[in-house]
């Protein structure tokens, strides 16, 4: 949005010499299309620009929401009223001793080339590789722009344009999943998933197997993965919830556990989706190392917990939830995975993710989509819904056998007031013993 730093700026000179205000921007024009048996059963665009307004006065901060109309003369009415607001607001607040603001300028401007091809073109696409299969999904597709602006004059902005496909593929009763996204267009992605789709219902048409609660080899692939890491990220690599010792990974934290050498987890903001500084202002860095060949390495830390706890902030939100996170890959190739779990089952998803005890790091949880039961190492049938309980310290620990030498970027596929751009690039994993209850 050309005009966010003037509409700005006409404020910042009508300040009190008490007072200091910063403006987040968060805009998107996407194109949504949703599918359901093949077909394109809705399509709309949405266009959204929303200014966020702190203003900071005596170690008291307030903030407020607008909706910019891209009319500049009612917006700088809006903003204007807003700000008279604010001063009312921080008048009856109390002082916030962990408020924190940027007291170095840190400006950087990135404008990413748009490499996307046209909504219909995609559509197109997405149709003519689906065929007659019975392909149910949405297809986001756009760009989203992050901008920032403060009165010490620093002036941040991130362009993003990319596509997620979040999908399935339906056989009677059961279902397929894959999802696809990037910079760039991937139709060999998209098709190569597709395929491989294709094959699992070939098998899933042979009926479901009932298999006995116990312990199996199991292989999650990639989106299985991202749903574990994903629930790892509520506190897991907080800095917060360490020094409250509510972090699921305090005995990794504290040195009483380790994960497996072949494990590495960072936060990789470079050519992430999410952009390079937060809403204050602060500047991630390029990488944040959080688990280092199974060891802990590092936490998120917001700018409050840096002020708490006296050490530097990573830029982190104030959940201090990863927003890019980064698996590191291995050497098991995508053509061995089978003849590797040789008797066992390759889960293609899990839902329903959740803590059974959060101090030693346990999870439980479904599985979903396509898991299906492999001897010899070939794929036999479809698994009915299978519950397990395990602990994180076996599945990324001791029982880590092997990570493949390719990764998904799986994205956030929320929506709720706007397009997220947190994403996690998730390898597949081999575990050697996986406990099913029921």
């Amino acid at each position: 949005m050309n005009d966010f730093y003037p509409l700005c700026q006409k404020e910042i000179t009508n300040l009190h010499p008490d007072e200091s205000i910063s403006f987040y921007y968060q805009g998107e024009t996407s194109d949504f299309c949703r599918f359901n048996q093949g077909l394109i059963r809705q399509v709309g665009t949405v266009s959204q620009h929303c200014l966020t307004i702190s203003l900071t006065k005596n170690q008291r901060q307030a903030q407020y929401l607008i909706d910019l109309s891209l009319d500049n003369d009612r917006d700088a009415l809006m903003i204007k009223d807003a700000i008279s607001n604010l001063r009312d607001y921080c008048q009856s607040l109390p002082i916030d001793p962990f408020l924190t603001l940027p007291e170095q300028v840190i400006s950087s401007q990135h404008y990413q080339k748009n490499q996307l091809p046209k909504p219909i073109e995609a559509v197109d696409d997405i149709l003519n590789l689906a065929g007659k299969l019975d392909f149910v999904g949405i297809l986001g597709i756009g760009t989203v722009s992050h901008g920032f602006f403060n009165s010490m004059g620093q002036q941040n902005w991130y362009d993003t344009h990319f596509y997620d496909l979040d999908a399935s593929i339906y056989h009677q009763s059961s279902a397929t999943k894959m999802v696809s996204s990037g910079f760039e267009w991937n139709r060999r992605e998209i098709q190569d998933k597709l395929s491989d789709n294709q094959e699992f219902l070939q098998v899933m048409a042979t009926g479901d197997l009932t298999l006995k609660a116990g312990q199996y080899r199991v292989y999650l692939a990639p989106a299985a993965v991202e749903s574990i890491i994903n629930l790892i990220n509520w506190g897991g690599f907080s800095k917060k919830a360490a020094e409250t010792k509510v972090s699921p990974l305090s005995m990794l934290i504290n040195g009483k556990k380790n994960l497996s050498e072949k494990l590495t987890i960072i936060e990789n903001t470079e050519n992430a989706m999410a952009p390079p500084f937060d809403r204050l202002g602060f500047k991630r860095p390029t990488q944040s190392t959080l688990i280092a060949k199974g060891a802990h390495a590092g936490h998120l830390v917001s700018s409050r917990s840096a002020k708490e706890f006296q050490i530097p902030s990573t830029g982190a939100n104030f959940q201090e939830r990863g927003e890019s996170l980064d698996v590191d890959t291995g050497e098991l190739e995508k053509s061995d995975i089978l003849s590797r779990i040789q008797d066992g089952i390759y889960i293609s998803n899990l839902w329903y993710l959740n803590y059974s005890d959060q101090t030693n790091c346990r999870i439980t949880g479904m599985t979903r989509f396509a898991t299906m039961r492999v001897k010899n190492g070939k794929l036999v049938g479809p698994i009915k819904t299978m519950r397990f309980d395990e602990s994180i310290y076996r599945i990324l620990g001791t029982n880590l056998k092997e990570v493949t030498s390719f990764s998904d970027l799986v994205p956030s596929t929320s929506t709720y007031g706007s397009r997220s751009t947190d994403s996690i690039r998730v390898p597949g994993l081999l575990i050697d013993s996986f406990t099913f209850t029921l």
